[in-house]
């Protein structure tokens, strides 16, 4: 369903959603110091389910994870529907359809094109040089 490569005008839109999903917000929540802190917490856990002879299930990787991916999800759910409009336009432009057309897409197809999307040469170097307007 895509139809074209990224391109310049693509890292304005790209710079629009990530400002309203509160990208700054993200970057918090994969800061040193608050990882950290849920270490501690984690581990000030464990000792005391051990103590009580508590089962632990999972490795505190897995864990630390968990947390920081739920907490990442946390705080784009919070500001998904900011988003809705300039994922459309921007899904839109890659497959050369209007927004209005990729909001009326089947839903399992919206979500398979978004994945391809994220998947596709190049997104992921993409991604990383308009993170760099967040540093």
């Amino acid at each position: 369903m895509i139809k074209r490569e990224l391109k310049t005008s693509d890292v304005f839109k790209i710079v629009n959603i990530l400002k309203k999903i509160k990208f700054s917000e993200i970057k918090k929540e994969l800061n040193t110091d608050k990882i950290n802190n849920v270490i501690a917490t984690m581990t000030k856990e464990r000792e005391e389910a051990e103590k009580n002879g508590t089962e632990v299930v999972g490795s505190m990787e897995q864990e630390l994870g968990l947390e920081i991916v739920l907490n990442i999800v946390s705080v784009v759910m919070e500001h998904l529907n900011d988003i809705e409009q300039d994922l459309y336009k921007f899904v839109g432009g890659l497959c050369e359809l209007s927004a209005k057309q990729v909001s009326e897409l089947p839903p399992a197809d919206f979500i398979n094109t978004v994945y391809d999307i994220v998947n596709m040469d190049g997104f992921k170097d993409f991604i990383k040089a308009v993170g760099k307007f967040y540093k």
